[in-house]
C-alpha cells in the first residue's frame, strides 16, 4: 500500500519529507482556518516523531502529537482499506500512484485543530486527481476542550466519507446524493472497525465521539445510541429509518445492520487482529 514508506513521493527509496507529509497525507494544524499555511512537526532525519501529549491542558500546548496522530490514522486508514479494493485504479488518495493507474497528485490534505468550525469535523472529496480536504475542529463541550485529531473514532469516519464517494460513485464522483445515503454509516462502521480489538464482544456499547464530549470509551456519544447487537442498548432497525434524522440518524440505522452483519461473521468466522491480511470474520 506504502511500498515506499508514508514520507515518500517520488517512488525511490529514502523519504523526501521529515515531517507529517508523504505520499498519502500533509498533517498540519490549521488554527487560523485559511486550509494550507500551518505548521506541521518535524520528526528530523530518523523520522522520530515522539512529541508530549498533555490532556489536562489545552489542545494547543500538544498541537504536535495532535497532527501526528491525524497523519498516523490517514496513513493506518489508507494501508488497511488498499488491501480491500480502495488502490489507485479505483481513485484513492495518493500524490504518486506509482504507475497502477488512477490519477495521482491527490493525497489528503488534513488540518488539525481546524479554526473554521467547532464541535464537528468533515472531509471533502473531489474527483479523482483533486486533493480531498479533512478539517478536524476543537471541542468546546469539556474544561480544557478537547480535540477532534485524538478521537480515532472520527478520523476514520471522516476519511470513510472519501472511501464511499469514489467507490460507490467512481473514482470522478464527488457526492453521495440522496436523504436517505448510506455514507454517514459506512463512516461510522469504518471507524468501529479499524478500533476493534481481540476480546471486543458485540453486546458491549461502542459510542462514537465518545472521547470528544469528555464521556469513557462506551460513552453514547453523539448517536441516538450506543452500537450494539444487544437489543436493550440498540434497537434500532430498517424500520425505524423514516422517522430518523437526515443524514446521521438514517446513517446510524445502516451502520447498526452493519454492525449487527458483523458480529454474526464473527462468531461464524472468528475475529483476526490482522487487519491487513486476515481472515477473520471482521476481515470478510
Amino acid at each position: 500500500a506504502s511500498p515506499f514508506g508514508w514520507h515518500d513521493t517520488n517512488g525511490s527509496a529514502g523519504a523526501e519529507f521529515t515531517i507529517t507529509r508523504g505520499n498519502n497525507v500533509w498533517a498540519q494544524e490549521d488554527r487560523n482556518g485559511n486550509n494550507g499555511t500551518g505548521a506541521s512537526p518535524d520528526g528530523g532525519a530518523g523520522l522520530d516523531f515522539n512529541f508530549p501529549l498533555g490532556l489536562s491542558q489545552q489542545p494547543t500546548s500538544y498541537q504536535n502529537a495532535a497532527v501526528t496522530n491525524l497523519f498516523y490514522w490517514n496513513n493506518i486508514v489508507h494501508d488497511v482499506f488498499y488491501q480491500y479494493g480502495f488502490d489507485e485504479a479505483s481513485g484513492n488518495f495518493q500524490e504518486n500512484n506509482y504507475g497502477r493507474g488512477g490519477a495521482g497528485s491527490d493525497s489528503v490534505n488534513a488540518d488539525a485543530q481546524d479554526g473554521s468550525g467547532t464541535n464537528n469535523a468533515n472531509f471533502a472529496t473531489p474527483g479523482d486527481g483533486g486533493n480531498p480536504r479533512m478539517q478536524m475542529f476543537l471541542w468546546n463541550r469539556t474544561s480544557p476542550g478537547r480535540d477532534g485529531d485524538l478521537d480515532n473514532v472520527i478520523i476514520i469516519h471522516e476519511y470513510g466519507h472519501g472511501i464511499s464517494i469514489r467507490l460507490v460513485g467512481g473514482p470522478s464522483s464527488n457526492n453521495l446524493g440522496g436523504s436517505e445515503q448510506m455514507g454517514e454509516g459506512w463512516s461510522d462502521w469504518f471507524g468501529l472497525m479499524l478500533t476493534m480489538k481481540a476480546g471486543d464482544v458485540g453486546t458491549a456499547g461502542r459510542g462514537v465521539g465518545a472521547y470528544v464530549l469528555g464521556q469513557p470509551a462506551d460513552g453514547a456519544g453523539i448517536r441516538p445510541t450506543r452500537y450494539s447487537i444487544d437489543r436493550s442498548i440498540n434497537n434500532t432497525d430498517y424500520a425505524d429509518i423514516g422517522g430518523l434524522a437526515v443524514p446521521h440518524g438514517v446513517g446510524y440505522a445502516w451502520a447498526t445492520i452493519l454492525w449487527d452483519m458483523t458480529w454474526a461473521l464473527i462468531d461464524a468466522e472468528g475475529f483476526d487482529p490482522d487487519f491487513y491480511n486476515g481472515t477473520g470474520g471482521n476481515n470478510i
